[in-house]
C-alpha cells in the first residue's frame, strides 16, 4: 500500500513538473463564473507570449488534449485557435458544462 502511494505521489509530481513546463511561457487571461444553481462559465485565453510552444511544435489541438487530461473538472471544453496572423500561438479555452469530476 505505502508502494503504491509512494508511485502515485511521484507520478502525479511528474505531471506537475510537465503542465507546468507546457505553461510556464504562457500568459493566461480569463475568467470563471460560478453561479449560485451550480452553472459554470469558464473563458481562459491562452498565448504563448515568448514562442517556446511554437518551438516544440505544440497547437491548440496539443493544449485541449492536456486540459482534458489533467483538468478532468472541465467538461467538454471548446478550444479556438484565435492566433492573430504573423503572432504568437493564442487559445480561448470556453466551456459552460457544470464542474465535475476531480
Amino acid at each position: 500500500m505505502v508502494v503504491l502511494r509512494r508511485r502515485f505521489s511521484r507520478l502525479i509530481v511528474c505531471l506537475i513538473g510537465v503542465v507546468a513546463f507546457l505553461l510556464a511561457g504562457c500568459k493566461i487571461d480569463g475568467t470563471v463564473e460560478l453561479q449560485a444553481d451550480g452553472s459554470t462559465k469558464i473563458d481562459l485565453t491562452f498565448e504563448d507570449s515568448d514562442g517556446l510552444l511554437a518551438k516544440i511544435h505544440q497547437t491548440c489541438e496539443g493544449l485541449r488534449l492536456s486540459i482534458e487530461a489533467e483538468m478532468t473538472f472541465i467538461k467538454n471544453p471548446k478550444v479556438e485557435d484565435i492566433t492573430p496572423p504573423g503572432g504568437h500561438i493564442t487559445c480561448r479555452l470556453t466551456s459552460n458544462e457544470p464542474l465535475g469530476g476531480n
